[in-house]
């Protein structure tokens, strides 16, 4: 294996165009040739290096050659003989580089994929299935400290900056970031000269810990160190003063005591440095949200500046979409204040304006819709619906007997999904996900989000404007909330993605069904055989391609073609929640398709189509940064030429096949696709005995898929409430 690898990583660096990586090149032919300890150091230097030559969109190849140099450091202690000493600072370096790919990722906005690496750099004989010991972690840098291994100090404090930042974000118990920043406290210099950059960027993500404990004994002393590195950095390192500054204009300050708008006006004006655009917005609107009146429009262009700058920065969509969620707490802090002053129209626009801006396009909200932004973490014990219709907003605020901590914990009962870490849990680790969901046991998950979204209430304000509703939720959750409404109303419910939703529906011509293609689902073929039959009895051209007809190539080449209405799939899907661009739909018995590449096939057409994909996870979005939910297969595929149904957990195959039935049924005899899933859901949760009498009419009255029925409760939320409508 170990030649195999230097090979493999050969080939990585073969395809840089740069002299770092043919010296690379050149070094792994002389460890092939003669394994020695020094070469393996060289090729980890090479490592290192590379990030500096390799853009950060290109993430999977870095995280490739990271994952090959850490198994080559661990594979040479076996293959060449070290001493103890030489050991421990292979450990490190193995350290190093995860910890380099950690902050990589965190920097694109990858928290879930940042912390696999962060726990590699804790810990590099980590795989997952345990949680890391602090004893362990800070055993070995006691060790390697002692040794006087080169810049183990700083490459701690590095290590550490990125586990602080991303326990902020994943919700982590914070007693590890207290141990292991009272651990290493000592060897960081802070108010002084010899206080390094490394040292002081640490000491600031800490702050970002602290601001959430008030009486942290070590809160005064740590703000009053750092005022003191702010007159030395100002004159030193003007970057690093800024950067002070920003820690001292946050909520960190606040509590501190420290006045935070003063602080926001000094790092905007440190003399020659240039701030990035999220830098910029983040300071200025420390000054503007604390304005009395708003001044709306100044915090508009605030906002609508910093979207520009980052749609000229990045092009890439998926990319782009990482980092609106990666600093979401713009808009978020925004929400917050105008809320709190009463702003409601103001943040409807704001949020629409967040999730809809591009290239310095401002969108209008349709009139002939209604868009419901839904505010569920504002304030504790109520969820916020701001009703927009036709330039009016309606605040309808409802009364929860249930709160947020205990809605996700009902959640994670019924389907075992990682969705936060609440506050009480000690565990830093996620709990392993439940094979299947708990759906015949899906009551207590359904009660507990009627007693918290009070679904009822809000249909019954939207059956008084009675216009399609498209869903905007602020902090996107992954939980059924349009089910949940349809089944009060008849509207047509979407979950909002594209604001030139003007494009006409095409008529359903023409058909592709993409059935079983891993040939294990036996349900996928009654659905199959189901909706084929009631679509041709329509007149409408149905292509079918199941098992080994199915190739990632053919999908791609029908995806594509513009003449297609409806592509269907019945097969596998997977959510990837530490990196939503690498989900995979399963379009082959051997291979997936990420989205990633779906993307970049774009059908170009005049007429909107719709997607259906009847696929596990189908519909889910990345929830990690309090964020609108902007990355998935429902969210990213949805645009002005397609609408796309998914599923929000992994679904039961028979139920996934009933409900596709109905689905077919009712798009043929409804007047948007809105209506046609809202009425397939509602049939599904009337039972077994309603959904058999409908399929009697449109199937032969002995089909199997009738005859199962009898052993399947469908009319539990766990069958029926899983699936939703982007567009």
């Amino acid at each position: 294996m170990f030649p195999q690898k230097i090979q493999q990583i050969k080939r990585c660096f073969s395809m840089i165009n740069s002299p770092i990586a043919m010296e690379a090149v050149k070094c792994c032919d002389e460890l092939i040739e003669s394994p020695s300890l020094e070469k393996i150091k060289l090729l980890y230097d090479f490592s290192r290096l590379v990030f500096g030559v390799v853009p950060l969109d290109r993430y999977n190849f870095l995280e490739t050659i990271v994952t090959l140099i850490s198994g080559i450091i661990l594979e040479s202690i076996d293959v060449i003989q070290t001493t103890t000493e030489e050991k421990i600072e292979l450990f490190t370096n193995m350290m190093n580089i995860n910890s380099m790919m950690a902050r990589a990722l965190s920097t694109l906005g990858l928290f879930g994929q940042s912390w696999n690496y962060q726990m590699l750099a804790f810990d590099p004989l980590w795989k997952g299935e345990r949680e890391i010991d602090y004893g362990e972690t800070t055993g070995m840098w006691v060790i390697a400290i002692k040794q006087g291994v080169f810049d183990i100090n700083l490459q701690i404090v590095e290590s550490l900056s990125n586990f602080f930042y991303l326990s902020r974000h994943m919700g982590h118990n914070f007693e590890f970031c207290h141990q292991l920043f009272d651990f290493m406290s000592p060897y960081i210099n802070l108010g002084n000269e010899k206080a390094a950059e490394e040292e002081v960027e640490c000491v600031c993500y800490y702050g970002g810990i602290l601001a959430m404990f008030p009486k942290e004994p070590t809160l005064t002393k740590i703000c009053i160190a750092l005022k003191d590195q702010f007159q030395i950095e100002y004159y030193r390192n003007p970057q690093l003063s800024v950067r002070i500054a920003e820690t001292l204009a946050t909520r960190f300050g606040e509590v501190a005591g420290e006045d935070i708008i003063y602080w926001a006006r000094v790092a905007q004006n440190v003399p020659s440095v240039r701030l990035e655009p999220n830098q910029k917005a983040s300071l200025m609107l420390n000054e503007l949200l604390h304005d009395k009146p708003l001044r709306l429009q100044a915090i508009k262009e605030c906002i609508l500046s910093f979207l520009n700058s980052l749609d000229e920065q990045i092009s890439d969509l998926l990319i782009n979409n990482l980092q609106r969620q990666r600093l979401s707490q713009l808009i978020n802090r925004v929400i917050s204040v105008a809320y709190h002053q009463g702003e409601y129209s103001f943040i409807v626009q704001m949020a629409f304006m967040w999730r809809t801006s591009r290239f310095g396009i401002e969108f209008q909200i349709p009139r002939e819709e209604v868009l419901l932004v839904v505010i569920p973490n504002i304030m504790r014990g109520s969820v916020v619906y701001l009703i927009w219709d036709n330039g009016f907003v309606k605040i309808v605020t409802t009364e929860n007997s249930l709160s947020l901590e205990e809605l996700y914990q009902s959640r994670s009962e019924f389907d075992g999904s990682w969705t936060v870490v609440l506050d009480q849990q000690a565990s830093q680790s996620p709990p392993s996900p439940l094979r299947h969901p708990n759906y015949e046991g899906s009551e207590t998950y359904e009660a507990s989000l009627k007693l918290f979204y009070c679904p009822g209430v809000i249909a019954t304000e939207l059956e008084k404007i009675n216009k399609p509703v498209r869903l905007l939720e602020t902090s996107w959750m992954n939980m059924p909330l349009g089910a949940l409404i349809g089944l009060q109303t008849d509207l047509s419910i979407a979950t909002f993605i594209n604001p030139t939703n003007t494009v006409s529906y095409s008529d359903i011509k023409r058909v592709v069904l993409w059935c079983d293609p891993t040939e294990d689902l036996y349900y996928a073929n009654l659905e199959k055989d189901s909706v084929e039959k009631i679509f041709t009895k329509h007149g409408i051209e149905v292509e079918v391609f199941s098992g080994e007809a199915c190739t990632p190539e053919l999908f791609l080449e029908k995806y594509k073609d513009p003449n297609i209405d409806l592509i269907w799939t019945m097969c596998h899907a997977s959510f990837n929640a530490d990196d939503p661009t690498e989900s995979l739909l399963v379009v082959s018995k051997e291979n997936g398709i990420s989205l990633g590449r779906i993307l970049d096939c774009k059908p170009d057409r005049d007429q909107k189509r719709l997607l259906v994909l009847n696929s596990c996870e189908s519909g889910m979005s990345g929830q990690r940064s309090d964020a609108m939910g902007l990355i998935g297969f429902g969210p990213s595929l949805s645009n002005e030429q397609q609408s796309v149904i998914g599923h929000l957990w992994t679904v039961d195959s028979f139920g996934a096949t009933i409900l596709g039935i109905l689905l077919s049924i009712h798009l043929l005899g409804s007047p948007s696709w809105g209506h046609a899933l809202n009425r397939a859901i509602k049939d599904m949760s009337k039972g077994n005995c309603h959904v058999q009498e409908i399929l009697k009419i449109h199937l032969d009255h002995d089909a199997d898929v009738i005859r199962l029925l009898n052993n399947y409760p469908i009319d539990k939320l766990g069958y029926w409430g899983s699936v939703a409508l982007y567009e």
